[in-house]
């Protein structure tokens, strides 16, 4: 059975670059570039995600509020939310649009910082929903899988090597 998963990112180049990581280890994927996206989309699903990963840092909505929302709901009150942000946590909490004076109540499974290592990321998924590193197709995550990318200031990515190139279809 395959994990059902959202990527939440305002950021296009990166949403869709976590997208084609995820499926490429055979996770059933949805995205969507809003904070108001993904809790209207939580709410329409039939089935719930069983992890979501959201960007911190986006506008209207940041992460965390979203974060905060998710867990007002009953079904995602405990079910896996990483974080991935170019800030800190602390930084985060100051940027956040909402005042958020303890984020350990918000019950953040994960904060990975941007640029995000696959495998990294492919470690803690599974690591959080309680997988090994094969993915449901069979496939092993690949082994040279090396993350290797050249990202500008506003974090898209400008060039990356074949083996990232490769594995993700970018």
């Amino acid at each position: 059975m395959s994990r059902h998963l959202l990527v939440v990112d305002d950021e296009l180049t990166i949403r869709k670059t976590i997208v084609a990581i995820l499926k490429k280890a055979g996770y059933e994927v949805k995205d969507v570039a809003s904070a108001a996206e993904a809790i209207a989309l939580v709410e329409s699903e039939a089935i719930p995600f069983d992890l979501i990963l959201t960007d911190v840092i986006m506008p209207e909505v940041d992460g965390l509020s979203l974060v905060k929302q998710l867990r007002s709901m009953n079904t995602y009150a405990k079910r896996p939310i990483v974080c991935l942000s170019g800030v800190s946590r602390d930084e985060a909490v100051l940027l956040s649009h909402q005042e958020i004076s303890d984020i350990s109540v918000l019950a953040i499974s994960d904060w990975l910082s941007k640029p995000i290592d696959p495998m990294i990321l492919m470690q803690r998924i599974a690591e959080l929903l309680n997988v090994s590193s094969v993915s449901s197709s069979g496939q092993s995550l690949p082994s040279n899988f090396v993350s290797s990318t050249l990202s500008d200031l506003d974090g898209r990515i400008v060039n990356c090597n074949k083996a990232f190139a490769h594995n993700t279809g970018y």
